[in-house]
């Protein structure tokens, strides 16, 4: 009886633990986003500024770097340039070509998610987004998302992206199927702790729509 008491009362506590942190990370939701919403256009920003200078590069040039890094740095990771030249052969230029989209899309919808921060709806001089809790805040950003983005462009250049990525996950589970096997094996083991302890503090902390969401997006 002293056990099962005991153990209930591991379990209150834990939850109570689980809830008050829950609590903390919804403070920290607004911040997050924010901090991305200033960092993602500047790496889009300078990514696509390096890709212009790359692509000025005569080819002679750009194939003796990488064949420099090859020489030099490819027997430390194997597997990363075995999957580089899976993806150069399986498709790179469609894979660079559906970043350039989805980047499209994100600085599209950072732009809306500006102008929506400004809203007042209500005309009492403060915005609405400053008005909502984290789960309404959540959901309103969730669906100015689904509402602003080109569901055809994303999926056309999602597409484009697994299609290289089978290539090179064909290749890497040819050549390297027992490091696969054994990161599998890790995965698998670090997943049960995972949807123990953290799942429950994630789903406090996400609408209660997208909750069905969180064990997938983990276990990715």
């Amino acid at each position: 009886m002293t056990t099962e008491t005991d153990e209930k009362q591991k379990a209150d506590n834990a939850a109570k633990n689980a809830a008050e942190l829950a609590e903390k990370l919804q403070g920290l939701v607004k911040p997050i986003l924010e901090a991305i919403v200033f960092a993602i256009p500047l790496i889009i920003k300078y990514g696509r500024i390096v890709r212009v200078y790359i692509e000025k590069l005569p080819a002679n040039a750009f194939n003796f770097l990488v064949g420099f890094i090859f020489c030099f740095f490819g027997g430390l990771y194997p597997v990363l340039f075995a999957a580089i030249q899976a993806a150069e052969y399986g498709g790179r230029k469609a894979v660079m070509n559906a970043l350039r989209d989805i980047a499209d899309e994100v600085l599209k919808i950072i732009e809306e998610s500006k102008k929506d921060d400004k809203v007042d709806a209500d005309k009492d001089g403060k915005a609405d987004v400053d008005e909502l809790a984290t789960k309404e805040f959540v959901q309103r950003k969730f669906l100015l998302v689904i509402k602003k983005m080109d569901p055809h462009k994303v999926d056309n250049a999602i597409s484009n992206i697994y299609q290289v990525w089978l290539a090179v996950a064909a290749v890497l589970t040819i050549e390297f199927a027992r490091a696969i096997s054994l990161a599998l094996s890790i995965a698998e083991f670090i997943k049960q702790p995972t949807d123990r302890y953290i799942a429950p503090i994630v789903k406090k902390v996400v609408p209660d729509d997208y909750d069905k969401w969180v064990p997938i997006i983990l276990g990715w």
